[in-house]
Parts: structure tokens; sequence; C-alpha cells
């Protein structure tokens, strides 16, 4: 779970109650979503493909985590109101907006894995019901 920090020169009472809302407030704090795990049984090149974007993902999954260790770095401290405070607010938006990105393409992702899954059992065929034992009259 990401946590950006941005503190303020206000009273801990309404630093607390920033706080509160900033964790209610979205995608930043709520977990993100995992890429799936690519099934062995798909075929090379449909898995060669999926594997690629998986670790695209988590390339990408790396660049946010930076991201967010670099704001809270330059942010923490830095009163709300003054030019810095500015900049750190438009860059804690715009880390908002990639993480909700990055949660999209997972999404996207996971959706593509499924339905590999799908396209590949409907393929395999129905499974044949096991032979029923004879009675005896």
């Amino acid at each position: 779970m990401l946590r950006l920090v941005r503190k303020t020169a206000r009273p801990v009472f309404f630093w607390a109650a920033w706080c509160l809302v900033f964790l209610w407030a979205g995608p930043v704090t709520a977990a993100a979503p995992e890429p799936m795990e690519v099934p062995q049984d798909l075929p090379q090149a449909q898995r060669q493909e999926l594997n690629r974007q998986r670790g695209e993902l988590a390339l990408r999954w790396q660049g946010l985590v930076e991201r967010v260790k670099a704001h809270n770095e330059h942010c923490f401290g830095v009163k709300s109101g003054s030019p810095q405070g500015e900049r750190c607010a438009a860059n804690l938006a715009a880390i908002r907006r990639a993480i909700g990105q990055y949660i999209a393409a997972v999404e996207r992702f996971n959706i593509r894995v499924a339905a590999a899954q799908i396209r590949r059992e409907r393929a395999a065929g129905p499974e044949k019901p096991a032979a029923r034992p004879k009675s005896s009259p």
C-alpha cells in the first residue's frame, strides 16, 4: 500500500482530520490490484506477450513507488499555501492520476489473462463425464 505524506504546520487536530480524509480519498491508499500470474499452458506466443505486459506493469509499479518516495521526501513538512506547497499539491494530484491509470491497466491485463484461460478451456472442449458403473439387476 502506498501512502503519500504532506504534513502542514497546522495544529495536530487539523492535521489528524486531514489524514483521515486523505486515507479515505481514493486510489492512492487503496490496495492496488496485482497482475495475475500467466498460466503456463497457454500457447507460447500468447504466454510470452502476456509475460511481457506483466513485466511492464511491474516496472510501472516500481516507478510509482519511487515517485511516492520522492514526493514524501520533498513534501514532508511543507506548509500548505506556500509556493513549494502548491508544487507538492500538484505533484500529489499527478501521482494519484498515475496510480489510477496503473490500477486500470492492471484490471485490463487481468481481464486479458482470464479471457485467455477461458478461450483455452473452451478450445479443449468439455470434459467427458466419467463412465457410470453398471448396476446389477
